[in-house]
């Protein structure tokens, strides 16, 4: 064994396995690679889908059943629609006429359309029924049609556009102005993606034009000028697994496609996924990203969002009831319980903001059902919902509660809201695991903070036995 006064600090002349570089170096590899570890433990892993890169010039996605937005992208904007105008036509033939009556298509309605435009080829006379017409319009995008179908429900194609925008101001569409049935260009007919998504929301609670839309083809039989049949072809490609698979989705019910030089690329196209049925608008896109943007905004519908649904006890407020100079009271008003919207993946009932619509303060001849004022959610800057306030309690005055908004979850029999399935919660073993990395730095550090390196020892080992020899 040596002998020396650094005896006792060294254990053994066996030279100790070392990595390369002072003990801070280890040290720091050592803390960066916890670091690491503890970033990727804390990181929310919320399976959530990235908003989608939409090519087209404006875009939107709305819930059917709630009106509720899901992605905007310049939605307001507007833009020439191209066939999807056929849409308003064949909402106004749904409202107005039978699948089997006849339409007789005039002269001005067979041939006033532009040459090599979107047609089936109606003689003039011909009449088909409006079945058959509503599926040349909706599969083929029969420019032709859209004019025999406006002369029979309004009697003139112009006495058909008045009323064309009269029921887009109903729907609330109010950035369209249509001038034509068909959509063939006019620098006058605009619309917005978001109008067009109100116009095919009030189109799908017609059974019947779902049931038009599920027909990939249709055969027109031979009529009373056409001895032959015609073969109709649905030319939305997510509807038609004929047009190829590329494109082609089990879960689109509806759409319509629509193009003109000038305007370019335009589609509209509704998904639905078990309960949730979402519309697609995307207008003035290139024929590379028509369909594209299209997957992106659906997948981003309908895996991006958890269905979530509050109850009366969400949000509520109190506030007094006065009559004249005197508060008799407190009035407790809640949210309506039955309201339900779609919230992103990862986030929480918690983090939603109530902004209010209510009177101050109350008279005393309000009753418990009362609905007084609406209540609108939101996750930061976006819109989730709008709700009714309702009536939930009175009391005698003597109650300590103050005036103001009432926690949601203090009651311990209050049941929670139902939470999206990926919500997500730190955990806590990485905090563990750095503290007790810490501690094993800190010890670590002070032992070799005077410890002799074996080269040093050696050194200094041979310099006293060169110096016992003499």
């Amino acid at each position: 064994m040596p002998k020396g006064p650094f005896y006792g600090k060294l254990a053994s002349t066996e030279k100790p396995l070392h990595l390369k570089g002072t003990p801070m170096k280890k040290l720091g590899l050592l803390y960066i690679c916890t670091l690491s570890l503890l970033i990727s433990a804390i990181t929310p892993i919320q399976g959530s889908v990235s908003k989608p890169h939409v090519a087209a010039e404006s875009a939107i996605l709305l819930e059917a059943d709630t009106g509720q937005i899901l992605y905007d992208k310049l939605s307001e904007r507007q833009l020439s629609p191209a066939s999807i105008t056929k849409l308003m036509t064949a909402l106004l033939v749904l409202e107005s006429l039978a699948p089997n009556e006849e339409v007789t298509f005039s002269r001005t309605a067979v041939l006033s359309i532009e040459r090599g435009s979107s047609h089936i080829g109606i003689r003039e006379n011909e009449i088909l029924t409006v079945n058959d017409a509503l599926h040349g319009l909706m599969l083929e995008s029969a420019n032709e049609v859209a004019n025999g179908l406006a002369e029979e429900v309004s009697g003139s194609i112009e006495a058909f556009v008045k009323r064309m925008n009269e029921r887009a101001d109903e729907l609330g569409a109010l950035n369209t102005n249509f001038v034509n049935p068909h959509g063939l260009y006019d620098e006058e007919q605009v619309t917005t993606a978001y109008d067009m998504s109100l116009i095919m929301k009030e189109l799908l609670k017609h059974d019947y034009f779902l049931e038009i839309m599920s027909h990939p083809t249709h055969q027109i039989q031979p009529t009373n000028i056409v001895d032959e049949i015609r073969y109709l072809s649905q030319s939305h490609k997510m509807l038609n697994i004929k047009k190829g698979t590329t494109n082609y989705r089990e879960d689109v019910i509806a759409g319509k496609s629509g193009y003109t030089i000038q305007s370019g690329h335009t589609l509209v196209t509704v998904g639905k996924s078990d309960d949730r049925t979402l519309i697609a608008v995307t207008l003035k896109t290139d024929a590379d990203h028509l369909y594209s943007d299209t997957h992106s905004l659906l997948d981003y519908g309908f895996e991006g969002y958890d269905q979530v649904t509050l109850n009366d006890y969400n949000y509520s407020y109190v506030s007094p009831i006065i009559s004249g100079d005197k508060t008799l009271g407190n009035v407790t008003i809640a949210a309506d319980p039955n309201i339900s919207f779609l919230m992103p993946v990862g986030s929480t009932v918690d983090s939603i903001s109530y902004n209010k619509d209510l009177p101050q303060s109350f008279d005393p001849s309000i009753t418990i059902g009362d609905v007084i004022g609406q209540v609108s959610l939101y996750i930061d800057d976006l819109y989730l919902a709008s709700t009714d306030m309702i009536v939930s309690e009175l009391d005698d005055g003597n109650s300590d509660i103050l005036d103001g908004d009432v926690p949601v979850n203090d009651s311990s029999d209050t049941p929670d809201a139902e939470e999206p399935s990926d919500g997500f919660k730190i955990p806590i073993w990485p905090f563990v695991l750095l503290f007790v990395l810490v501690a094993i730095g800190l010890l670590y550090y002070y032992s070799q903070k005077n410890k002799m390196s074996y080269a040093d020892y050696k050194k200094m080992r041979d310099a006293q036995n060169t110096s016992n020899e003499w």
